[in-house]
This record gives structure tokens, sequence and C-alpha cells, in this order.
């Protein structure tokens, strides 16, 4: 029997059907369907043309952080920066050598890739009998709409996501998850905590001597065209400040923002808005750390990473694809403890799309703009609230459900932990 014959036979009805559900996605990408669904519709390729336009920065030695305005026929106009100078030299550069279509597409189609692999590698781990729920939970997987969202922009987010899907994988992919967040978006920052609370100094230093050899280089060095390579340009040190200053960055009113950030800043203006998110960071860390430390680390992980959700001020869909990995997870965790309908729903309310679609179609609204949000609550105020709170809604009560299930009394035999099966 072939190779590819076994892997097929490993393959249950839940997983097939998640897979195919993600395939239906990425055809109505291809097929420009939906893209009034959401509010960055008029994005098209915006974040993914940052990377070539970075490239060509790099070939040229001009300004990366101008690239977008050094660089206006490649394409159409992007960010102008991207999180990591490596992402410039690694992945920017090559794809600077193709057609900004072409290179669009092609990073497409292996974002659509890492979405099949993140549910064929989780749903192996299912053991029967299976259940509606089982398909109910992949369905959701698989049209996970703010994965359509990513398409739709080419956001290399999808890389954070790779390097999360790697550590809740388990420990062998776990230092190269680390590192690969470190240089994209550094989602599982936070996560270095729980592996060196935890007793995992080793792969803690693995991670940065890795991380150091990786960036030191763009942090003593500099290029440019009149120079050349010249000590102390401190590329590296911009692109962090710039990255910090977006994380903080709340824009009132911007309609095509899906936060916890812009929910508080909507509906709750008489709150400290960033003291909030503060706090509510601090409780999931310390969640992470404290309550969870008798618990599989991976469960530590995944609540840790979800600190992006919660303290990030510029939320976009497309962020919402970090709970791919975390619901795929912990329905096929070894336990079985979220293996419920409850988180069944969960994932299935959080994977729609927002109420976006209803102002375009039913209410006339003229498109994102910055009197959008008057509009809209204007137009209906219920469906205005379900749009603010929809996504970040979600994502606390995923928090609060696993807080639920791991810090509830059970006997100690339910309470153990299993070896996780291999992710393949």
């Amino acid at each position: 029997m072939s190779a590819a014959r076994r892997f097929a036979g490993t393959l249950n009805a839940p997983t097939l059907v998640g897979a195919a559900c993600a395939i239906a996605v990425f055809v109505a990408f291809l097929k420009g369907w939906l893209t009034s669904w959401t509010p960055l519709e008029g994005t098209y390729a915006r974040d993914y043309i940052t990377l070539p336009h970075c490239g060509l920065a790099v070939r040229e030695g001009t300004n990366m952080f101008t690239s977008s305005l050094d660089y206006p026929d490649y394409g159409p106009v992007g960010s102008g920066w991207v999180s990591h100078p490596l992402l410039c030299v690694t992945a920017g550069t090559p794809l600077s050598y193709l057609s900004p279509l072409t290179g669009f597409k092609l990073v497409n189609f292996l974002y659509l890739i890492l979405h099949l692999g993140i549910i064929v590698g989780f749903g192996r781990r299912l053991i029967a009998p299976y259940r509606v729920r089982d398909c109910a939970i992949f369905v959701a997987l698989g049209l996970f709409f703010p994965w359509y969202v990513m398409y739709h922009t080419g956001q290399y987010h999808a890389l954070s996501v790779l390097a999360l899907a790697l550590v809740l994988a388990g420990p062998r992919r776990r230092v190269g998850g680390f590192v690969l967040s470190a240089v994209t978006k550094p989602v599982l920052g936070p996560a270095g905590l729980v592996l060196i609370f935890r007793g995992h100094r080793r792969e803690a230093l693995k991670i940065v001597a890795l991380l150091l050899a990786l960036s030191l280089p763009f942090a003593l060095f500099g290029y440019s065209r009149e120079v050349g390579l010249n000590f102390g340009g401190g590329a590296l040190k911009q692109f962090l400040d710039i990255g910090t200053s977006q994380s903080n960055q709340l824009v009132p009113g911007w309609d095509q923002q899906v936060s916890l950030a812009l929910l508080l800043d909507e509906r709750f203006q008489s709150w400290d808005n960033l003291r909030v998110r503060q706090i509510l960071t601090g409780a999931l860390l310390l969640l992470a750390l404290v309550g969870l430390r008798r618990r599989p680390i991976e469960v530590a992980i995944a609540v840790a990473s979800l600190w992006f959700l919660v303290y990030y001020a510029r939320g976009h869909e497309y962020h919402g694809t970090l709970l791919v990995p975390v619901f795929a997870y912990l329905w096929t965790e070894s336990r079985g403890l979220y293996r419920t309908p409850w988180v069944a729903l969960l994932c299935a309310v959080y994977a729609l799309p927002t109420t976006w679609p209803l102002f375009i179609h039913r209410f006339d609204l003229p498109g994102p703009g910055p009197e959008s949000f008057a509009f809209m609550e204007q137009a209906s105020s219920p469906l205005f609230v379900a749009f603010l709170a929809h996504k970040p809604v979600v994502a606390l009560l995923l928090v609060l459900t696993i807080a639920w299930k791991e810090l509830r009394p059970r006997r100690a035999e339910a309470s153990a932990v299993a070896p996780e099966p291999a992710f393949t």
C-alpha cells in the first residue's frame, strides 16, 4: 500500500468535510464572491503587496519604510512596513521578482495549504465514535470567514497562525513555532513565560539564541545605495518601534476594525480603554501561568496567545484566524474536555461573518468610510452592537470556557494529563 493511500486511510469524515469546506472558501475567494461581506473590501492585496515592495527596497537599497511610495508601479499601494526586516529579505525579496498578481495568488495558495494542514493534522487526532458535533466544528473551521478576509488582503498574519499551530502540535515543533512568531508578529511572546515558568529553560534558551542570530544583523547593520553596508543601521529598532505604536494605537470610529478596543471605545467611553485591556491581558497571563500550571502546556500556551485578541488595539477580522489552531487543538486534545456542543457553537459563531453585509445589502451603507459608524448605529443599533461585539465577546467566552473546564473541581483520575497523539 502506498504512503498516500495509507495517509488517506487515516482521514475521518469530519476531517474530510472540513478540508472540503476550506477548499470551498478558497474557491469563493478566487471567484470574487463575498467580497462585500467585509469592510476590507477595498483592500484587495493591499497587505500582501507590502512584502514585495519591501523586497524591492532590499534589492535597491532604498528605505524599507517608504517602499510602497517608492515603487508605485508595482501593484497596489501597501501599508509601507512589515513586522520584521527578516521578512523583507526571506519573503519579500523573492516575491519581488514575480508579477504582483502571480505572487499574490501563490502566497494565498500557500495559505490554503496551511488551512488544510491545520484541519487535517489536528483532525487525524479525533477518536471514534464521531458525532454530528465533530462534523459541525470542522465545517466551521473550514468555512472560517476570517480566513477568507486574510485571502482577500493577502495578509502575512498567516505566518503567525502557522507559528501557533506548530507550538500546539507538540514539543518537537515548539521552538520553531516560537521563533517564527517572533519574526512575524509576537503573538507567542507572552507564552514564552509559560515555558520558563514550567521549567522548559533549555527550549527558551534555544529560542532566544535563534532569535538573536536572525535579528542581530538587522540591529547592527544597515544598507543603502549611497553608502552600502554600514554599521549602526538600526533597522530592527525602527521596525519594533512601529510595531509597538501600532499595537497601542486606537483609531476611533474606524469601521475596518473589529476589536475589543473598538467595542470599549464605542460602547463604554467612560472606561479607561487601555487600562481595561491591560488588566484583562494580565488576567489571561495569570490564568496561563498559575491557574493552568498543572494542565497540558499547550492549553496554557493557547490561553496566553489570546492576549493578542484582547490587547491589540488595531484589530482586523483576519486576526481571528488565530483561533483556527486553538479550536482545532482544543477539540482534539486527548482528555476530550472540549469536545462539547458549547465549544462547537463558539467556533461556529466566531466563524461567521460580522453583520457588515446586512448593512451593505439591506440598509445600503455606502461602503467603508469615516461616517459609517454613525450610519450603522442609526440604521440598526442592535446590529451595530453585534458588529462590534461579535468577535471579541466570543473570544472572551472561549477564555472563560477554558478556565471553567480546567479549574472546576473534578476527580483526580479525570484531570490526569494523557499524552497527546502525534501531529502528522
